[in-house]
């Protein structure tokens, strides 16, 4: 390395007591946080056992403390997973904890000069007494203003806080922390959902983000671990995977099964054949960074890779994961697959988390075919939504269509009773018509024979009045020599006389005859009409019910129908009248 390693705290350069007097301020919220003093790692049983016989500097509380012994004693104990990829990397636990001093007291500087040196340092994993800095410093967090912000949202309500208080015992149930009722860690997980829940209104809140709160709350106080996951969500991608959508999840699903057709193929086969779908077992280590899935010290080493390299380490350490138990995978059914997801995964990877870890780093994982892979999907996505909205469409006018064809045929079925029920008027108004012409001819017939007897009426009336004519002429002709003849004058007379009578009645019958012809004209003449106005009507009825056929007009019918009692009463009335 390129510093100096010290022996003890006098010995300690202006970077370590950057360093330290960072701590001590990390330490004193820490410290007025009662949840904090939790999550503080416990002291290593090396430290317990070292004498504090050195002064120490001004202001140190027991967690500084902490860390400076850690410093003093630690003398060649071999780094963890050490990496000699990067020059100069630091190989002893003493090592480590200067290295991670100088980077925190000169972090700008640092990761944008020294990114590869950073990088392998985080792969060989984050110190406890520097996790919570180390997580706020790579996600850009530590001067956010979200923790001003944290206290604002504190004071608000929001409408998913019975929903938050419902799930939050089933958050880290099994953890010291978080198990206690209405605890400080279960009060402390509310706090922090809730707020974001508000803070981001369109995501809101998900079952699954209060897994990765409650990772954050495990190593800081509620302002920073607010602050820490909004960069996660806003920053790191993983809001996506929470909108009402989950469309990156879905790509997420997408680019994890590519990764196990071209890594592990017969696992593929083997899923592909039992029907086990990734989004049926893998949802949760994308949704909760494997806290579901994997021990809390697993979890910790991806959280401080995933801060680093982003979501380029769950994908690793998901095929890692299916490549380690691939022999037992490929021997069960799918049954058997999810239970060995959801319970013997965890404890299979207890003993050494390391070797996961570097498993994870022996996956091939090609970034550029990777981008090549979420543009296919992007471009699968927008053909399949611009199919489903196509499909949308088609359902949509289908839908009317069929409502229009079912409007017709009701409309259909009304016309048909309409066109029967004016067939059955036309056929009873061609009855009516009948009946009135055969009633026509018999008046005829009636009004033939009365003009025939007028006829003798009328010559029998001319014959007697020629007679009368000569009864006249025959009285004004008469003299006293005809009084011989009186006898037979007066036999004429009477004769005469019964004939004026008979004249008399004659023409009064005459009379009568003549007033019933001329009512039989005038009833014949109303018929005439009447007959003329119903083969109007009919013609008219029928035109109407053939248009109506066509384009749904029942008028004609209707007409038919209202005209048809008016039609029928004159007809009555004439019969009565002749009866």
């Amino acid at each position: 390395m390129d510093e100096e390693s010290p022996t003890d705290v006098e010995s300690l350069s202006n970077c370590d007591a950057d360093l330290l007097a960072k701590l001590e301020e990390q330490n004193r919220v820490l410290e007025s946080d009662a949840k904090g003093l939790t999550r503080v790692p416990a002291r290593p049983s090396s430290l317990a056992k070292k004498e504090d016989s050195k002064p120490h500097k001004s202001g140190l509380n027991l967690a500084i403390e902490q860390v400076v012994k850690k410093l003093t004693s630690l003398s060649g104990s071999p780094k963890r997973g050490s990496n000699q990829d990067v020059p100069n990397m630091p190989t002893t636990e003493e090592d480590i904890y200067l290295a991670w001093g100088a980077i925190i007291a000169n972090w700008e500087e640092t990761f944008h000069k020294r990114p590869k040196y950073i990088k392998q340092l985080v792969r060989d994993g984050i110190p406890d007494a520097v996790r919570a800095l180390a997580w706020q410093l790579l996600s850009n967090a530590f001067d956010s203003p979200m923790k001003d912000t944290y206290v604002e949202l504190m004071e608000l309500p929001s409408p998913s806080e019975k929903q938050i208080q419902r799930d939050i015992a089933r958050t880290f149930p099994q953890h010291s922390f978080f198990k206690d009722h209405d605890g400080v860690g279960q009060e402390s997980l509310f706090h922090v959902v809730k707020a974001y829940s508000l803070h981001d209104k369109e995501v809101g809140y998900c079952q699954g983000s209060s897994f990765i709160v409650g990772i954050l709350l495990m190593q800081m106080p509620e302002e920073e671990a607010f602050a820490v996951f909004v960069k996660i969500m806003q920053d790191y991608g993983m809001r996506r995977l929470f909108t009402p959508t989950m469309s990156s999840l879905n790509l997420c699903f997408y680019l994890l099964e590519a990764l196990i057709q071209e890594s592990l193929p017969d696992l593929y086969t083997h899923f592909q054949a039992q029907g086990f779908f990734t989004s049926m077992w893998s949802s949760s280590w994308f949704l909760t960074m494997f806290a579901t899935t994997l021990p809390l010290c697993i979890v910790f080493r991806i959280m401080d890779l995933f801060l680093l390299e982003g979501m380029e380490i769950l994908f690793r350490v998901g095929v890692a994961l299916l490549e380690w138990s691939r022999e037992q995978l490929l021997q069960m059914d799918m049954e058997a697959m999810l239970r060995h997801f959801q319970k013997d995964m965890c404890t299979i990877h207890e003993r050494d988390p390391e070797a996961l870890i570097a498993a994870a780093y022996q996956v091939k994982y090609n970034t550029k075919k990777m981008k090549r892979l979420e543009k296919e999907y992007e471009v699968m996505r927008e053909r399949a939504s611009q199919e489903h909205e196509e499909n949308r469409r088609l359902r949509t006018e289908n839908k009317m269509l069929q409502d229009r064809v079912n409007h017709l045929e009701l409309e259909s079925t009304s016309l048909a009773g309409r066109l029967i029920e004016g067939q059955v008027n036309s056929a009873q108004e061609a009855e009516d018509l009948f009946a009135m012409r055969r009633e026509l001819a018999g008046l005829r017939k009636h009004d033939a024979e009365v003009a025939e007897k007028l006829r003798e009426a009328e010559l029998r009336v001319s014959e007697l009045e020629q007679i009368n004519d000569v009864v006249e002429a025959m009285r004004r002709d008469t003299t006293p020599s005809d009084v011989l003849e009186n006898g037979t004058a007066v036999k004429q007379q009477n004769v005469t006389l019964c004939e004026s009578s008979e004249t008399v009645r004659l023409r009064a019958e005459l009379t009568l005859f003549q007033k019933k012809d001329q009512e039989s004209t005038n009833t014949i003449n109303m018929l005439q009409r009447e007959v003329e106005h119903l083969r109007k009507q009919l013609a008219k009825a029928r035109l109407t019910m053939s248009s109506s056929s066509t384009d749904g007009d029942g008028s004609g019918s209707v007409s038919s129908r209202t005209t048809s009692p008016s039609r029928q009463s004159p007809t009555k009335s004439i019969k009565k009248e002749w009866v």
